[in-house]
Formats: C-alpha cells, sequence, structure tokens
C-alpha cells in the first residue's frame, strides 16, 4: 500500500480543477465565435440567448445554425472541424461530473469512473471517454481543452465583417411597401333554416 494516499488524492483533485476550469476557454471563445456572428445584436443580448441553454451541446448548436448562415464554403469546413472537437471533448468534460471518485484501497490510486450504481452506464461505451480517468488523463484533457479554446480564439478573428453567403429575403414591391396588406378572415357560412310558408 502506498505510503501517501492523500498526496495522490490531493494531486488528482488539483488535476480535476485545473481541468474543469481551463473547459471554461472552450465555451468563452465559442461564445467569441457566435458574438462575430452576431454584430447586429446588441453584445448582451447576444450574451443572453448564448448563455440560455445550460447544455454544451445546445450551445454547440446555436452557433453551428448561426455559421451556416454567415460563413462561406471554406470557413465552414474549418468551422466543421473546430465543432467535431467541441463535442468529443464536451463528453470527455461530462464524465467529470457523472463518474464516481474512487481511491483503490492497496495502491492509493485515485481515479474517475463511472457510476456503478447507474445501470445505464453498462449500455453506455464510448470510443471517447475512458473506463477509468486518471491523473494523466486528466492533464492531458486539460491541454486538449486548452489547446481547443486557442484554436476556437483563431477561429473567432477571422470571421468576416459581413456575412459570406447570400442572406435570405423576401422581395417586397413599392406598392406593397406603400399599401400594407390587410389580412381577412372568412366568415363562416351561415346555416339559414329553409323559408316555411304561411300556407297551410
Amino acid at each position: 500500500m502506498t505510503s501517501h494516499p492523500q498526496k495522490e488524492r490531493d494531486e488528482f483533485f488539483r488535476e480535476l480543477g485545473r481541468a474543469i476550469t481551463t473547459w471554461q476557454s472552450v465555451e468563452f471563445f465559442l461564445y467569441q465565435i457566435f458574438v462575430a456572428f452576431a454584430k447586429s445584436l446588441d453584445s448582451q443580448v447576444a450574451s443572453a440567448t448564448f448563455h440560455t441553454p445550460r447544455d454544451f451541446s445546445l450551445k454547440l448548436n446555436i452557433v453551428t445554425n448561426a455559421a451556416r448562415t454567415f460563413l462561406g464554403p471554406k470557413q465552414i469546413e474549418i468551422f466543421k472541424k473546430l465543432r467535431i472537437r467541441c463535442d468529443a471533448e464536451s463528453q470527455f468534460r461530462n464524465a467529470f461530473v457523472h463518474f464516481t471518485f474512487v481511491t483503490d484501497a492497496e495502491s492509493g490510486r485515485a481515479y474517475l469512473r463511472p457510476n456503478p450504481w447507474n445501470i445505464n452506464t453498462f449500455y453506455r461505451k464510448s470510443q471517447i471517454v475512458p473506463e477509468e480517468i486518471s491523473i494523466q488523463d486528466l492533464k492531458e484533457a486539460k491541454s486538449r481543452f486548452a489547446n481547443l479554446a486557442r484554436d476556437l480564439e483563431e477561429f473567432s478573428q477571422q470571421i468576416p465583417l459581413r456575412a459570406v453567403r447570400p442572406q435570405v429575403h423576401v422581395s417586397i414591391t413599392a406598392e406593397q411597401r406603400q399599401t400594407p396588406q390587410r389580412h381577412r378572415t372568412r366568415r363562416p357560412k351561415s346555416r339559414r333554416k329553409p323559408h316555411q310558408s304561411s300556407e297551410r
């Protein structure tokens, strides 16, 4: 049995904290990309829109949908690669929250593993997230998060001032601008009773 189990646990939680706080940079620079798309919006409106969903995947969908209407083909391809990385790393980051902390009784090794009391975890086999997350895994994740945040920042600075793709619009004639359309509601036909003759 190791003589420093507490030291192992302290290092583990230190690296876990570093990885989680580094992930915030990923979300921040993804937000910066959305702000670049939403130049017509007030900055506070853009912030409120982006941060409304709590789930990262929904935030990623918001930015993706904005990218489709703003970027040209070349930049779309670059963003697709960034999106794939964001999605993969978010799965790894989610494991920090949903996995259970474990300390090996014999070696004192600290790591994270799927919650053994959640039967669904046995059916969710991921090719991205390992079955155990060690201190080294946390260090590597922190490094990947930092690189992803840097790449997102660089991409946000390359977004053009105006949309590359033509905006979809409906043509309105001068006459339609001057004369607002009035929507008439069709009244249901009244069912009149057949006329009854007074003659018998």
